[in-house]
C-alpha cells in the first residue's frame, strides 16, 4: 500500500513492494540488486537496466543506441553469481541440476572444481525471455524463485555496479638496470602476466619479440591469447573463435596475432603497421591511450617503441581479457561477472601452458561490504585457494583505489534509542544514477529514513526485510528505490539506496534510447541538494556503521564532476579501499611518487570493515615532484603517454609477481603459493622501510590543501602504506 506524505506536486512517497514474500519466504537468498533488476524491467525502465546488466531490451518501436554504444544487438543473457556450496561446505547443486534451471554456467568451473574443492562462488547466465521487452517479468520472478526453491543454492545474486620516466620508478623499486640477480636475468620469461582491462594493443612493438631467421626477420607475439569478451561478432577467417569453456566472447591465439602481424603489407622497413593489423584482425581499438595498454606496459612492457622503456617483467608471456566497452562506458553491474570469467581464464590457459600466473585488475568501485565476502571477492578467492598442486603457481594483484580525498565513506556508532543523520550531497544536472550502501552488524537493528532536499518529505522508515520504491506523488514516476535487507553471505545488514539521475535530460535519451512516440516515461529525474539520511537505533546495544558512495565512471568526465558525496566534515578517509580490494588472498596495492617518496593524496586508506590491514604495500603512481603520472605505452602510436592513479601502482607489483615466480622456478626454491608471495612482498617492504631514504612521506600538498578537512596524518599508517613501498631485489631473497 502506498504511503503518501504530503500533497505537494514534487511530493515522494515510499511503494512497498510485499510481492516476492508469498513464493520467497526466505527472502535473504535473493540478493536485493537481483530484486532491483525485475522492479526496472516493470517500470520500464531500459536505460537503467542496460547499465546495470548490459541486457538491451527493444521493445517496439524503440531505436536502438547511439555510436556511443554497441550498434549490434546483444545476446540477451541476465548476467548472475551462484554460490555453489552450502556453509558445511558441501556442494548445493549438481551440474546437471543447474542445466535444467536455465543457467549456464562456463564449463572451466566445473572443471576447476575438480582439482579445487574451494570453490565456490561462480558465474552463470540466465537467458532473457522475449516478454520482458513488454515489461513483464512473471517468468523471469518464476525462474529466480524456481532456482532458489527447487535448489539447495545458498544465494542468486547479481554484480553490485563497478566502475580502472618509468625507468626512475623502477630504479627506486631496486630493480637492477641490467636485470643481474645472481646468475640469472630477471625478466618474466616462462611467467604469465594476465591483464584484465580495457583495451590491448596487441600489434603494439613492446609486445613482440623480433626473430631472424637468415635474411628473414619476422615478428613473434608474446600474447599468447587474448579474451575480447564482448558480443560483437569477429571475422573468424582472420583467427578468431569463442573460447568453449565460456561460451561468449571471442578469443585470438598467439599463432593468429603473429601471422597478422607477419602478413604481407602489414609490417614496413621493420616498422608494425597496427592500424592495417587492427583493421584486418576486425578489432576496434577504441582509444589511442587506453588504460589497459598503460597499465600492461608497466607490468610487461619489451620497451621496443620510441622513448619506450622496458617493463617490470619484460619478456614474460601475456593473457589480456579485454573488459566489454559498452559495460566500462556505462558502469554496468555486469562487470563484476566478466572480471571474474577473466581470471578464471587466465588461470586456465597459463595451467594449460604449465606456467605460473599472476592477474592484474586495476579497476574497482565502492560498492560491497569491505569484508572480502562479496560475491566477485569470494570467487577470486576461491580461485586461488586451489593446491599448489593444481597449478605450478597463481596470485592476483588489485588496485587499492583512489577514493582517500573522494568523501565517499562516513561510519559512525548509534547508541540505543538515539538516531544519526549523514547527509549526502547530489548535485545538479548529475548525468547517472547516484548509490548509497550502508552496511552494519547482523545483530543491530536500526530503522532507516531518508529526508529529501529542501522542505521535501521524510521517506520511512525502511525496516529490516523491506523493498520500497521511491515515487513522485503527481504522476507516480519512480526516482530511485532503498532495500533495506540481511546479507546472507556475511549475515550483517546492508541498506541499498539508489537515485536516479538529477539531470533534467531523461537517461533514455542519453544513451540514445529513444522511447516510442507518445510514451510517457515510468521515470523521473531525482531532485538534486542535500538528502540526509537518518539511522534510528531501536535495539539495546550501540550499533556501528559504515557507508559508502559508489564511484560514478559512466559518462566519463562530466558525471565525474558531479560525482555525489558525503558532507566534507561527516566524512571518513578511513576504510576507502576499492570494493573489489578487501578480498582474503588478493594483493591490494597503494600509491606513491617515486620522485619525493610522498603518498599520493588520493590512495585509499584501510582497513577492511572487517579489521584486517590492507593495502599491503605501496608502489609508483608518480614520477616527477609536480605528481604526473608514470609515463607508458600507448596504444596506436609510438609516443608514450602518462597515466597516475593506483591503477598504474599495480602493475608494477604484477610485474614483481612474475619475477619472484621466474626465480622460484629457475633456482629450483619450488613453487610459491599466493600467501607465500604476499608475505615475502610485505617483508621485504617493512626490511627496506628502515633504510634512509626509503621510508615513505605524508603528501606535503595534501597536508597543506585547506579544503580538505581530512589529512593523511589523521589515520593509521599502517592503513594508508601497508608496510611500504616494494622493493624487488629485497623481495627476491626472501625466497
Amino acid at each position: 500500500m502506498a504511503e503518501h506524505t504530503s500533497d505537494s506536486h514534487n511530493s515522494l512517497y515510499l511503494q512497498r513492494d510485499n510481492s516476492w514474500n508469498h513464493d520467497l519466504p526466505d527472502q535473504s537468498r535473493l540478493d536485493p540488486y537481483l530484486r532491483r533488476i525485475v522492479s526496472l524491467v516493470e517500470a520500464r525502465d531500459y536505460a537503467q537496466l542496460f547499465l546495470r546488466t548490459g541486457v538491451l531490451l527493444m521493445p517496439k518501436g524503440e531505436s536502438p543506441p547511439n555510436g556511443k554504444h554497441p550498434k549490434v544487438k546483444q545476446p540477451q543473457h541476465l548476467p548472475l553469481f551462484v554460490q555453489i556450496k552450502t556453509k558445511d561446505g558441501k556442494l548445493a547443486v549438481t551440474r546437471e541440476y543447474l542445466k535444467k534451471s536455465g543457467l549456464e554456467i562456463p564449463a572451466a568451473y566445473f572443471e576447476e572444481s575438480e582439482r579445487n574443492n574451494q570453490l565456490d562462488q561462480v558465474t552463470a547466465r540466465m537467458p532473457v525471455d522475449a516478454e520482458l521487452a513488454g515489461g513483464s517479468t512473471a517468468g523471469l520472478r518464476k525462474a529466480l524463485v524456481g532456482v532458489l526453491t527447487d535448489a539447495n543454492i545458498p544465494r542468486l545474486s547479481i554484480a553490485t555496479p563497478l566502475r580502472p620516466s618509468l625507468a626512475d620508478a623502477m630504479s627506486d623499486i631496486g630493480l637492477p638496470a641490467d636485470r643481474h640477480y645472481k646468475q640469472f636475468t630477471m625478466n618474466g620469461k616462462g611467467v604469465i602476466v594476465g591483464i584484465i582491462d580495457d583495451c590491448c594493443a596487441l600489434a603494439h612493438r613492446n609486445y613482440a619479440r623480433l626473430t631472424r631467421r637468415g635474411n628473414q626477420t619476422k615478428f613473434e607475439s608474446r600474447i599468447q591469447y587474448l579474451w575480447d569478451q564482448s558480443e560483437a561478432a569477429k571475422p573468424q577467417a582472420s583467427g578468431w573463435a569463442s573460447p568453449p569453456e565460456f561460451g561468449y566472447g571471442s578469443e585470438l591465439t598467439k599463432a593468429s596475432i603473429t601471422k597478422a602481424l607477419n602478413r604481407a603489407g602489414h609490417v614496413q622497413n621493420g616498422v608494425i603497421r597496427e592500424d592495417k593489423i587492427y583493421s584486418y584482425l576486425g578489432y576496434e581499438m577504441t582509444d589511442p591511450a587506453s588504460h589497459g595498454t598503460h597499465v600492461m606496459d608497466i607490468a610487461a612492457g619489451g620497451g621496443e617503441s620510441i622513448f619506450g622503456c622496458e617493463g617490470m617483467a619484460s619478456d614474460a608471456d601475456i593473457i589480456f581479457v579485454q573488459l566489454p566497452t559498452f559495460a566500462i562506458e556505462s558502469g554496468a553491474g555486469a562487470l563484476s561477472n566478466y572480471i571474474l570469467d577473466g581470471v578464471a581464464y587466465i588461470f586456465d590457459r597459463a595451467a594449460s601452458l604449465g606456467m605460473p600466473a599472476v592477474v592484474n585488475i586495476s579497476y574497482g568501485g565502492y560498492a560491497g561490504p569491505h569484508d572480502g565476502s562479496s560475491p566477485l571477492e569470494a570467487g577470486i578467492d576461491s580461485l586461488l585457494n586451489a593446491p599448489l598442486t593444481a597449478h605450478p603457481g597463481r596470485t592476483v594483484v588489485v588496485a587499492a583505489g583512489n577514493g582517500f580525498e573522494a568523501d565517499c565513506h562516513a561510519r559512525g556508532t548509534v547508541q540505543p534509542n538515539a538516531a544519526r543523520e549523514v547527509e549526502w550531497i547530489c548535485r545538479a544536472e548529475d548525468p547517472t544514477s547516484n548509490q548509497l550502501e550502508v552496511w552494519y552488524g547482523g545483530n543491530g537493528q536500526l530503522d532507516f529514513s531518508l529526508a529529501t532536499p529542501g522542505a521535501g518529505p521524510v521517506l520511512g522508515p525502511v525496516l529490516l526485510g523491506e523493498h520500497v520504491v521511491i515515487q513522485r506523488q503527481s504522476d507516480q514516476r519512480i526516482i530511485g528505490w532503498i532495500d533495506h535487507q540481511k546479507d546472507p553471505t556475511n549475515n550483517d545488514n546492508k541498506i541499498v539506496v539508489t537515485l536516479n539521475s538529477t539531470s533534467g535530460e531523461d537517461l533514455s535519451k542519453l544513451l540514445g534510447l529513444v522511447p516510442p512516440p507518445g510514451t510517457v516515461p515510468s521515470t523521473a529525474p531525482a531532485p538534486s541538494g542535500v538528502w540526509k539520511i537518518k539511522l534510528v537505533n531501536t535495539g539495546v546495544r550501540p550499533v556501528d556503521f559504515h557507508a559508502w558512495i559508489e564511484r560514478d565512471d559512466s559518462g566519463r568526465g562530466r558525471s565525474r564532476r558531479q560525482q555525489s558525496r558525503f558532507a566534507a566534515a561527516q566524512a571518513d578517509p578511513g576504510y576507502t579501499l576499492a570494493g573489489l580490494a578487501t578480498g582474503q588472498n588478493t594483493i591490494v596495492i597503494g600509491a606513491y611518487n617515486s620522485a619525493t617518496h610522498e603518498v599520493c593524496r588520493y590512495s585509499a586508506c584501510g582497513p577492511t570493515r572487517d579489521g584486517r590491514s590492507k593495502p599491503e604495500v605501496c608502489a609508483p603512481a608518480e614520477e616527477l615532484p609536480t605528481g604526473r603520472g608514470i609515463l607508458s605505452a600507448s596504444s596506436a602510436r609510438s609516443l608514450p603517454t602518462r597515466m597516475n592513479g593506483t591503477s598504474a601502482a599495480a602493475p608494477f607489483v604484477t610485474g614483481l609477481v612474475a619475477l619472484m615466480f621466474q626465480y622460484a622456478r629457475d633456482a629450483n626454491r619450488g613453487p610459491l603459493s599466493v600467501n607465500d608471495v604476499r608475505t615475502k612482498i610485505m617483508a621485504a617492504a617493512q626490511a627496506s622501510a628502515q633504510n634512509a631514504g626509503a621510508a615513505l612521506k605524508l603528501n606535503a600538498h595534501q597536508a597543506a590543501d585547506n579544503t580538505r578537512p581530512h589529512k593523511q596524518k589523521d589515520v593509521k599508517w599502517a592503513d594508508l602504506v601497508g608496510q611500504g613501498k616494494i622493493d624487488v631485489i629485497a623481495t627476491l631473497d626472501q625466497i
